[in-house]
């Protein structure tokens, strides 16, 4: 995946920056993110899909936000 590769890349001479990813950001990538050195993560359309808003399905927009905590602490080692 580029934007991996790009963070593989550039963090290790750039340890001053603070990155802050917010492309290709999604439930499979987000922990990669975090391991790879960045900060926060900047997730779209992975979590505020305009079909589940339409729909009014908010039990599925939590569920969807859980798990991106869920991904950003596995991907910082905590529990």
């Amino acid at each position: 995946m580029a934007a991996l590769t790009w963070s593989r890349q550039f963090s290790p001479p750039l340890t001053q920056v603070q990155i802050i990813p917010v492309g290709r950001v999604n439930l499979d990538t987000a922990a990669d993110f975090i391991r790879k050195g960045a900060v926060a993560l900047g997730v779209g359309s992975s979590l505020v899909n305009q079909k589940l808003l339409d729909a009014g399905e908010l039990d599925e927009l939590t569920r969807l936000a859980a798990a991106f905590i869920e991904q950003v602490k596995k991907g910082r080692g905590v529990s």
